[in-house]
């Protein structure tokens, strides 16, 4: 996935949690405790989290890849963030930032998303399909989304 916010409540970003593993500018993403270290890491969502909804607001694509723009209509003590880290290359340069991934152990940079908040992701053409305008969608495992089941 890539992506990146587009209509915000504040410009507040995270970058003091390290990455558990490498991650690519818009996934969903979860603070979880290292069992070992007992570090907060940024990690991918790992499963469903029904309580956290968002609306698709519009299919379309980003990047040549099919694309969801939803907006955050919900969510519960789960804190649910978009990774939207900077890129440290030429700007003067062409660049693809769908293509730009920071390794393990890196500071992440995450927003936590807020109800009434926005942002587009790019997805599978397998979930771009099972999408309309106006359904439910929730986070799912690998940071991606899936349909909210009714």
């Amino acid at each position: 996935m890539a992506g990146y916010m587009t209509k915000l409540q504040g410009y507040v970003y995270d970058g003091t949690h390290p990455a558990g593993e490498a991650l690519t500018n818009g996934l969903l993403v979860a603070l979880v405790k290292n069992a070992t270290t007992s570090v907060m890491e940024v990690k991918k969502t790992s499963a469903a989290l029904a309580n956290v909804i968002f609306r698709v607001d519009e299919k379309t694509t980003l990047w040549g890849q099919p694309a969801i723009v939803m907006t955050c209509v919900s969510h519960d003590a789960n804190e649910v963030c978009l990774v939207e880290n900077e890129w440290d290359i030429n700007d003067g340069d062409a660049y693809n930032t769908a293509e730009y991934s920071i390794p393990a152990g890196t500071l992440a940079r995450i927003h936590r998303i807020l109800p009434g908040e926005q942002m587009i992701v790019t997805v599978t053409s397998a979930v771009a399909t099972t999408l309309a305008v106006g359904d439910q969608v929730t986070p799912a495992a690998a940071g991606t989304i899936v349909k909210k089941s009714a």
